[in-house]
């Protein structure tokens, strides 16, 4: 073995390690003016968001619950892209999100004020010594990125299924076929 070129090489590896510790920079998380910096507005209101909350809901098991969903701009809460109040004595939730938000981001920050309506309702627990929005912020990153994809495909097979009973159904189905229809492209775009 050459030991002169292994000892260079680790050497080279050790001090490379250095300098790039000695070089980190801590990265603040972004606020909330920041993402929506970094997207166009793209939508206004929160078209689509009503199938997805019934979506998520059954994937987080929260069906039970009485959850409601609010689009706007709210001074008050300018920091913020999404606010949840729950009553749990009652399984009742107001879900508000900003208005704006391209809708993938709409989306994800549903699935975020769902995961604390879940802790907010004892579903799942969060560690001592973890805080609660750290907890919730890895829940709703990792439900979000696993089940985006099966949740809009389970979309898309119920309207689907509503459509082919609308289509059976008699003059009144013409109508509830372009409600469906509208629902099912706002399952088909997705995140953008």
């Amino acid at each position: 073995m050459n030991w002169p070129l292994t000892r260079l090489v680790a050497g080279w590896t050790c001090g490379v390690w250095l300098v790039l510790t000695a070089w980190q920079v801590t990265v603040p998380p972004p606020t909330a003016e920041d993402w929506i910096a970094e997207e166009p507005l793209r939508t206004a209101g929160c078209p689509g968001l009503r199938p997805l909350l019934a979506a998520w809901k059954e994937e987080l098991s929260l069906h039970d619950w009485t959850i409601e969903i609010e689009c706007g701009m709210n001074p008050a809460l300018k920091n913020h892209l999404g606010r949840v109040r729950t009553t749990p004595s009652t399984k009742s939730a107001r879900i508000w999100i900003r208005d704006g938000l391209p809708r993938g981001y709409q989306n994800y920050v549903l699935v975020h004020e769902l995961v604390h309506v879940g802790v907010h309702a004892s579903r799942w627990w969060v560690p001592e010594d973890q805080e609660n929005e750290t907890f919730v912020e890895a829940g709703a990153s990792r439900v979000f990125f696993s089940r985006a994809r099966e949740v809009r495909q389970r979309m898309v097979r119920e309207v689907q299924r509503r459509g082919r009973a609308a289509a059976t159904a008699g003059p009144e189905a013409t109508v509830r076929a372009r409600t469906l229809e509208g629902v099912r492209h706002a399952a088909l775009a997705g995140p953008s």
